[in-house]
């Protein structure tokens, strides 16, 4: 006789109650029937799981070794059934969210820690890059949800998109660097006598954050760690996303410039994009709905 789940099941739940009628109870089965189903396991094994000579059965040594594999292969069989509901329902997979690196991180935590709670069988595959890495992601097919400044290409006719949230930038530079000497409100024919440093690739007229060319003289550097350190170090300005400055500007690492009235910093829309082309299924549309939850605390 080949060895049954529901063998392996009766043996694990019978060694857990320690009584056949309990485990009978457990399963919806008769007494008898657990009592067969247990020894044709002992058959099939070609060992003794239980000593019935007492008034509850009690597990025997080779059934103590054996009793933590048998609970491994049921719960893999739950794990392998339940996974198999999950996309006969149309569940994906899996999944690949695609942030631009600037955008606030720490919130996506919470959003893990959910997604795991109502997604347990998807595999999640969450990319934080540059923004020009998030928008050939997204073209190509290779990320399902991208999280990126509103409308930062062409590219809106062929996607969907959902605001998430507000970006809010600050004006900055080192306190050693003489804008932070200036005591009169800026203007900006003012920033553009000294070098401006601008989240982005070479190509781009519009940073990755939708700032413009202000100065003749800029660099562009499309990873914001490395973009921090250099404005840190008096090598130029920058508009940079709030949530990234406000500990340098606590410490004095950083100063934000002043503007004059008509002068502002920049905000910017933040939104969730996907491709038209593509029917969502349950795990992106749960995760598109959250997302745009996510940064507003709720």
């Amino acid at each position: 006789m080949a060895m049954t789940i529901d063998n392996l099941e009766a043996f694990v739940k019978a060694a857990e109650y320690g009584s056949f009628s309990a485990t009978a109870r457990a399963l919806k089965k008769t007494q008898p029937a657990v009592s067969t189903a247990i020894a044709n396991l002992e058959i099939d094994l070609g060992v003794e799981l239980f000593d019935r000579s007492a008034h509850k059965p009690v597990l025997t040594q080779q059934g103590s070794e054996l009793l933590t594999d048998a609970r491994n292969i049921v719960s893999q069989l739950q794990v392998f059934q339940s996974k198999a509901q999950s996309l006969e329902v149309g569940v994906e997979a899996s999944i690949t969210l695609a942030v631009a690196e600037f955008v606030p991180q720490a919130p996506l935590i919470g959003f893990l820690k959910e997604f795991e709670h109502q997604f347990p069988f998807t595999t999640l595959n969450l990319l934080s890059v540059s923004l020009r890495e998030v928008i050939r992601l997204i073209a190509a097919g290779e990320a399902d949800i991208a999280v990126i400044p509103e409308d930062p290409t062409d590219i809106r006719s062929v996607y969907h998109a959902t605001y998430l949230f507000d970006l809010p930038t600050i004006l900055v530079t080192s306190p050693e660097h003489p804008l932070a000497e200036l005591e009169d409100k800026l203007e900006a024919g003012q920033l553009s006598s000294y070098r401006q440093i601008s989240v982005g690739d070479p190509d781009q007229s519009v940073d990755a954050i939708g700032v413009v060319q202000q100065s003749s003289s800029i660099w562009r550097i499309n990873n914001t760690e490395t973009l921090l350190a250099a404005v840190k170090e008096g090598l130029g300005w920058a508009y940079l996303p709030q949530h990234l400055v406000v500990d340098d500007l606590e410490q004095g690492t950083l100063v934000k410039l002043p503007l004059q009235a008509f002068e502002k910093d920049y905000t910017f829309k933040i939104e969730a994009l996907w491709r038209e082309d593509e029917k969502r299924g349950p795990v992106a549309r749960w995760a598109c709905q959250r997302l745009a939850r996510l940064w507003c605390g709720n």
